[in-house]
């Protein structure tokens, strides 16, 4: 864990492609030091408590 990051990538400054025409959501300088809060590959639509229900409910055009 990071204790004094200077920027933090938080898990809704995302995209579902990798295209290198999407702006970039920071900048940094070379030494900063950055926490990313990053998505699995459900974007967050499963967890523990999940069901069988759950994964058949899946938004696939959420999932990377």
């Amino acid at each position: 864990m990071c204790k004094a990051c200077t920027y933090t990538i938080h898990g809704a400054q995302h995209h579902f492609g990798w295209d290198n025409s999407f702006a970039p959501v920071e900048r940094v300088e070379p030494g900063s030091t950055i926490l990313f809060h990053c998505n699995d590959s459900s974007a967050g639509q499963l967890g523990p408590s999940s069901t069988v229900a759950d994964v058949k409910a899946l938004d696939f055009g959420k999932i990377n």
